[in-house]
């Protein structure tokens, strides 16, 4: 994880990159309500993966989403101004 990352979102500094979560932890990591997060992951904005019937997001794609997110911000400050 980046320490950027871990600076925006405290709580995810004790995950690793390789570490699974269940979409209900994964929402709840991030912030957002279950049915948001499904969403996200049904158009693809969050990477997920399927073993057996169970749907799971690695750490390493709640990191990648965070980073587009920051980057999308300091992108729009500087077209801004703000």
């Amino acid at each position: 994880m980046n320490t950027s990352t871990a600076a925006a979102v405290p709580h995810l500094a004790s995950a690793t990159p390789n570490q699974l979560h269940s979409m209900p932890e994964a929402a709840r990591r991030l912030g957002i309500s279950l049915p948001k997060f499904k969403l996200m992951a049904l158009s693809n904005e969050i990477a997920t993966v399927k073993i057996g019937r169970r749907r799971l997001v690695a750490e390493s794609s709640l990191e990648d989403f965070i980073a587009k997110l920051v980057d999308r911000r300091g992108s729009a400050r500087d077209v801004d101004g703000t």
